[in-house]
């Protein structure tokens, strides 16, 4: 498992075909090691600057204040999950975006929320930021070019799960 305390991130180049403009399944264990106050802190960023600006696509960014999870962008904010994660303990998080205009959320295998959510038009020399200010662990990203369908989500679940958590 990889451990961030929220100051430094991980930026990878993405191939071009890889925007996230259009249908994508992004999954991973996450564990928070805090929750409280009001802050969001982003676990995954498409962005091209550093900071949140004009383009940015957060893409998975746990509220603080309640361990909800959800997505936003510069000038918008996406579905939230209903369930909070439980400080200390693993959650596999996916989700999902038909590249069409519908985001699905998933907590350990099972359906949280979703809803209408239409990402901005992608920005040229954008990088993936990985731990951008998440405080907690991360274990297994995978990210996916299409939408994985409820059965496949579990089957990646129960098959990467180990000692993590419980699908």
């Amino acid at each position: 498992a990889s451990s961030s305390d929220g100051t430094n991130a991980i930026t990878t180049s993405v191939p071009n075909a890889y925007n996230f403009a259009g249908p994508f399944t992004i999954a991973v264990w996450i564990k928070t090691t805090a929750v409280g106050g009001t802050y969001t802190s982003p676990l995954l960023m498409w962005c091209t600057s550093g900071g949140f600006a004009e383009g940015c696509k957060e893409l998975l960014t746990v509220y603080s204040g309640t361990g909800q999870l959800n997505t936003q962008w510069y000038g918008g904010t996406g579905p939230v999950t209903y369930t909070g994660l439980n400080t200390g303990a693993w959650t596999f998080a996916t989700l999902t975006y038909d590249g069409s205009g519908y985001l699905q959320w998933y907590l350990n295998g099972f359906v949280d929320s979703g809803g209408a959510f239409a990402l901005p038009a992608d920005v040229s020399g954008a990088t993936l930021q990985i731990n951008a200010g998440y405080v907690g662990q991360m274990n297994g990203l995978r990210i996916y070019n299409t939408v994985l369908t409820g059965a496949q989500i579990v089957q990646v679940c129960r098959a990467t799960e180990g000692t993590l958590g419980v699908c």
